[in-house]
């Protein structure tokens, strides 16, 4: 067996231009494997950091008519109707994307922002890290916040 490798060795070295092809390519396809993995372990095979992230469910509401077949988006009728129609679900809340444009003139930074309905914090089972949750008071349009 030694001698085998002895000689599987000195026909490596004789081709080079085949050893160094050999290598480049389990080079790149080890590579490849990690960064798939590193990806799929992040994403797929570790949980949401949140308690009973396994539960949680993303609704979208889609209009093949107009073409949105697929992530269309959610309004607070929805929400509402989720909310008081079914009993499939511990809670639901509404969750938008936006950004605002804030600082001086002449050097404004756009802030990306979520604003949710005040079940949020109750569906992802977790606390404010300071002060309280907000209430469904606290929801109304022009009412001042409760201190």
């Amino acid at each position: 067996m030694l001698q085998d490798l002895k000689f599987g060795l000195k026909l490596l070295w004789k081709e080079k231009a085949f050893t160094a092809t050999a290598l480049l390519t389990l080079a790149l396809c080890i590579g490849a494997n990690t960064a798939i993995f590193t990806v799929l372990n992040a994403v797929v095979l570790h949980p949401l950091p949140y308690p009973e992230s396994g539960r949680l469910v993303a609704m979208y509401n889609v209009y093949p008519g107009v073409g949105v077949t697929e992530n269309g988006s959610n309004g607070v009728p929805d929400y509402l109707d989720r909310k008081q129609l079914t009993d499939v679900f511990d809670s639901v809340c509404l969750v938008g994307n936006d950004g605002y444009s804030v600082g001086d003139a002449g050097s404004p930074q756009r802030v990306s922002n979520e604003y949710v309905t005040p079940s949020y914090f109750q569906v992802f089972r977790v606390a404010p890290m300071l002060g309280r949750a907000f209430t469904e008071d606290d929801a109304v349009r022009r009412r001042a916040p409760q201190q």
